[in-house]
């Protein structure tokens, strides 16, 4: 599921509507209108999650995406993370570290 966001209100509704239809992958697009410098913490309760993508297509960035939320750290089925583009993150949460099924690539 490949998903462009512009909104909080749009990242929180796909994160619902992820956990609902339990998803296995998620690839969220933080377009160049997500005024909201942080992801939302319901991201953690993507359970079932076995490959996530957080990043930007655009490369004129006005707002990005400041913060990763420390609930990342309860994705425990999650074996591929990729985080690119995002040039406003300012740190890993130390969470990421929980994610023991992570694999090399």
């Amino acid at each position: 599921m490949d998903i462009d966001i512009e909104t909080i209100e749009e990242a929180e509704a796909v994160i619902e509507s992820a956990v609902r239809s339990k998803v296995k992958r998620l690839d969220l697009n933080f377009s160049h209108r997500y005024r909201d410098s942080v992801i939302p913490d319901s991201i953690g309760d993507l359970s079932s999650l076995e490959y996530l993508t957080i990043y930007s297509k655009s490369h004129d960035i006005v707002y990005g995406i400041e913060q990763i939320p420390i609930t990342i750290g309860r994705l425990i089925n999650l074996r591929t993370l990729q985080i690119y583009d995002l040039y406003e993150l300012e740190y890993l949460p130390d969470s990421i570290g929980d994610l023991t099924n992570l694999e090399a690539t």
